[in-house]
């Protein structure tokens, strides 16, 4: 029979067509006979196994604890064991669900997939767990014969989907699709649905992918939503675990903490990319020397060679069409870092020819816009030498001669003074972007100029007071440009309009409906133009109203359903009466737009308040203005006597100046319905004295609390805390009788990582080591004019704190006290007087790495004890003007890891001890010519100290003063 199946080609080609399709039945019952006489196919005792010959890339490794993906794991399996809602029965294809593990380049994906699958609960639900890695060239058929060798543990010599269904009749499928990027079409998920389509109910499919396109194109084909989790860098605390669990244990040791040091601040540089993070801690571990892992703390982990690394995440670069290469290649002209404006970029590509011109009703750019703003960021790209070279071509002047009839110029961006020269353009049908145009009075500079231009999608007109009548206002025909999506219209502020013209004109100014941006600015009418009160606005997004000084009232925005950006800045008058036209709730609820996201108002002194705002809102900023309360969330009518809030979506809320408001009632006393509310900010709100009779306990998700210069608080009523667990930045500034109660309340912040305070007087001691020994993530301490400071307390008990900071606390003297302990080894140091060298906990470091001494008129010596006590870590010394030192300690030798010195100023300083072979930039400026002198490079009586330092900067004090007037 085998052989006679072998030869079946042979007899294809002889035998007609009806008698082949009998020959090729036989032949697939033959083969399902043969599998189960030999007890191939074991249907429930297989095990999962890992696909043989296995085509394509594998990113995660093999490991039995994955670190910082504890939740994420806990995800995947509850997801994979829940059990489906019906009883268990043969399913067509739209039963079989879908979860997606999604993620850039070296998040874990794999590694996350494979431990879920490892949990010991999913043996007792899945007949068949199988893992597929899905080759990137797949064909319909690529993934059932995968399928078809897993369960089979044989490589079949031919493949047909009746086959597979009858090897999964009835079998519950665990199918884990690995490293997928076929988004392409829905036909290879729907070849590989019918050939799986006769598994049991409960059946699943796990998939991991860098692309969303891959999940909706997946879940499209399967008939059902997808649940996805998506996969971000670690946490900075999971990140540096797993930085230390791939280096060797003699790390732990004594000996290797200077290395850990630098492992720190290594690990915080690879992103929380997992991958990186391994391979980095991979190579160290091989390299267990200081100067190799100063080395890539100095250079970058980039410039280490790791190529498995590089081949990864090059991985989504060559698997772009070849179009999108080459906007992304475009990108490398620019230095590393740079942010580019998403509509500026793409005018960029289309300029160069990068993406072929089609017409002016596309977005030529390929690229949506987001709403909420265009800044996009750009990641590892650019080369030095890019650089030099920009700004060689950018800083030649450029001569506008020459600059006429540009029949397909699509974009015109010249600067001001550029503009007063005259540019005549000549008739472009082309042109899509102006984005200054000022009106004048002599020819080229009027309105009707423009009126040409069908194909305009940005305009900004400014100088509008020099147009005299509204016949030429309607001549640039606003109305009959399509495409217009932005405009700016801008008047001189400063001009009165004492023939009220302005608002004859801004109504014949009036745009197509399709406008979604606009800008007025200087308008000095008194009332918006009819076009926007009569919402003729439909489609419009954003709407920024400055410097219309005349406005006392406003119309109520409820119109414009679309708009989700208003800002309203100096509108001094506006008001006086916005009280009295939006009396009535109704209407009051009604003012905003429904579907707001941000609300800007600065500047508007006569606003005493404000209507009630929509729960879409996501960011409110409220600055000089003259509000005596805040506004209350949006309240939903529930049919009985009571209304309810629903859940704002308000996540920052900025509150400045406001001269006359005293409580934070109103909006704040709605905190359980601000469930998103991340950061905020109040300052300088001088009569501010209550805050919420909670607190902010009730603010779950709020990250970062500021209070800056409100000098009238007091403590609240209430018992227990002022501040929520999820709080991770803190700043007092100064605020008032409440500041010793917010220190008291920051125990158990287990999140908090930096805390800022500022100018506050009723502060005399930190909180106790009890408290700070909570904070086990308190990362940066900065504490400045403190005036009555007395002691640091309990800081030492700070874990994690890496960066401190304190200045003019001049009442902190030094302690000796033997109790208080040190737990942190600092990265930086930053004090303005020796003398707190000499404070505990800081006169206890053993590990500082930087150490900055600000301007100290009193300091005669360094401390050498401090010095030598921190000599394996320190590697950067920095002090302001030091007027009274009269030199450094002798044993500056001793500081083997010291590799700048930097000194302000030391006119005292006669000479230098033998300084550490490790030193590389010395600068001493403001010095005595005489000490100069005796370094001077070759000829100095002391050059041989110095010479091996590869940059020194020595300058007498009067040398400094001759740079400081050349500048």
């Amino acid at each position: 029979m085998i052989e006679y199946l072998r030869s079946e080609e042979e007899y294809r080609r002889k035998i007609d067509n009806k008698f082949a399709r009998s020959v090729d039945w036989f032949r697939r019952r033959a083969i399902i006979s043969l599998f189960l006489e030999k007890g191939i196919v074991k249907l429930r005792s297989l095990l999962p196994a890992g696909t043989k010959e296995l085509v394509g890339r594998e990113t995660g490794k093999e490991q039995i604890e994955l670190v910082g993906r504890g939740k994420e794991k806990e995800q995947v399996v509850q997801w994979l064991i829940k059990q489906p809602a019906e009883d268990s029965e043969i399913v067509t294809t739209d039963h079989i669900r879908l979860f997606a593990i999604l993620g850039v380049a070296g998040m874990g994906k794999t590694a996350l997939a494979k431990l879920a699958c490892q949990d010991p609960s999913l043996s007792t639900i899945f007949d068949f767990v199988v893992w597929v890695q899905v080759p990137y060239d797949l064909t319909p058929d690529t993934i059932p014969k995968l399928i078809l060798e897993n369960v089979s543990h044989v490589k079949p010599e031919h493949y047909t989907s009746k086959f597979l269904q009858y090897v999964l009749t009835g079998k519950r499928l665990l199918l884990v699709l690995d490293d997928v990027w076929a988004d392409d079409s829905a036909d290879k998920w729907e070849a590989l649905l019918v050939a799986i389509r006769t598994c049991e109910r409960g059946s699943k499919i796990l998939l991991t992918t860098r692309m969303q396109s891959v999940v909706d194109k997946a879940a499209e084909a399967i008939g059902s939503p997808a649940e996805c989790l998506e996969l971000d860098e670690l946490g900075e605390n999971d990140n540096f675990l797993l930085f230390m669990s791939r280096l060797p244990s003699q790390v732990y040791s004594e000996d290797y903490t200077d290395l850990r040091l630098i492992g720190e601040q290594i690990a915080e540089r690879t992103g929380g990319c997992p991958l990186v993070t391994e391979n980095v801690a991979s190579w160290l571990g091989s390299h267990m020397e200081t100067r190799h892992w100063n080395a890539v703390l100095q250079n970058g982990w980039q410039k280490m060679g790791l190529g498995d690394v590089f081949a990864s995440l090059r991985l989504s670069y060559d698997r772009l069409p070849s179009e999108l290469q080459n906007c992304f290649r475009y990108c490398s002209i620019f230095p590393k870092g740079h942010k580019f404006n998403k509509v500026e970029l793409a005018n960029m590509w289309i300029s160069s020819g990068l993406i072929p011109y089609r017409s002016s009703e596309q977005d030529d750019s390929g690229l949506r816009h987001k709403e909420d703003g265009y800044l996009v960021s750009a990641e590892d790209v650019g080369e030095q030498y890019f650089t030099a070279l920009l700004n060689y071509f950018t800083g030649k002047e450029a001569n506008l001669d020459g600059i006429q009839n540009l029949r397909s110029l699509r974009c015109l961006h010249v600067p001001h003074r550029m503009l007063s020269k005259g540019l005549q353009i000549g008739i472009s049908t082309t042109l899509q972007e102006l984005h200054v145009f000022e009106v004048a009075e002599n020819d080229g500079h009027k309105l009707s100029a423009l009126g040409t231009f069908t194909n305009l999608q940005r305009l900004s007109l400014r100088h509008l007071q020099n147009v005299r009548n509204c016949k030429e206002a309607i001549e640039i025909k606003l109305k009959d440009k399509p495409h217009l999506r932005f405009l700016s219209l801008s008047w001189n502020k400063q001009l009165n309009d004492p023939e009220n013209l302005d608002h004859q004109i801004i109504d014949s100014l009036e745009p197509n409906r399709g406008i979604k941006q606009l800008h007025i600015y200087g308008y000095s009418g008194i009332q918006l133009p009819v076009w926007i009160v009569n919402s003729l606005l439909i489609h419009l997004i954003s709407l920024e109203l400055e410097y219309c000084t005349n406005w006392m009232t406003l119309p109520s925005f409820r119109v414009l359903n679309s708009l989700k950006y208003l800002r309203l800045e100096n509108l001094f008058q506006l008001g006086a009466e916005i009280e009295e036209q939006h009396r009535g709730r109704e209407s009051e609820v009604a003012f905003l737009p429904p579907l707001l996201n941000t609300l800007i108002i600065r500047w508007c002194p006569s606003l005493k308040k404000l209507p009630v705002l929509p729960y879409t809102l996501e960011k409110l900023i409220i600055k000089h203005v003259g509000l005596a309360v805040l506004p209350m969330i949006h309240q939903v009518d529930t049919g009985t006597c009571e209304s309810s809030a629903v859940n704002s979506r308000l996540s920052l809320l900025h509150i400045e100046s406001c001269a006359h408001l005293t409580s934070l009632d109103g909006l704040l006393e709605q905190q359980q319905n601000l469930h998103y509310l991340k950061t905020l900010v109040v300052r300088h709100c001088e009569k501010l004295c209550h805050l919420p009779a909670k607190g902010f306990t009730e603010l779950h998700h709020l990250n970062f609390l500021e209070i800056v210069s409100c000098p009238l608080l007091r403590n609240v009523k209430s018992e227990g805390n002022l501040l929520p667990m999820s709080l991770k930045n803190l700043d007092i500034n100064p605020c008032g009788y409440i500041e010793d109660s917010v220190l008291m309340s920051l125990q158990n912040l287990t999140s908090l990582r930096r805390l800022t305070l500022f100018s506050c007087s009723n502060i005399e001691k930190l909180p106790s080591e009890e408290v700070f020994r909570t904070l086990k993530n308190l990362n940066d301490v900065s504490i400045t004019r403190c005036k009555n400071l007395l002691s640091l307390g309990g800081l030492g008990a700070a874990v994690s704190l890496r960066v401190l900071s304190i200045l003019c606390c001049n009442k902190i003297h030094p302690s000796y006290d033997a109790q208080v302990s040190c737990s942190f080894k600092l990265y930086k140091l930053k004090v303005d007087r020796q003398a707190l060298l000499l404070v505990e906990p800081i006169r206890s470091l053993r590990y500082t790495m930087e150490l900055h001494i600000g301007d100290d008129y009193l300091m005669e010596f360094l401390s050498e004890e401090w010095l030598l006590r921190n000599a394996s870590s320190l590697r950067s010394i920095k002090i302001g003007v030091v007027e009274n030192l009269q030199n450094l300690p002798s044993q500056m030798k001793r500081l083997e890891s010291l590799q700048s010195l930097h000194i302000e100023r030391a006119p005292l300083i006669q000479f230098l001890p033998e300084l550490p072979a490790s030193l590389c930039n010395l600068t001493i400026r403001g010095c005595d010519p005489r000490f100069r002198k005796i370094y001077e490079t070759d000829v100095g009586s002391d050059w041989e100290k110095i010479k091996n330092i590869a940059h020194v900067d020595m300058k007498a004090y009067s040398e400094v003063l001759d740079c400081f007037f050349e500048d």
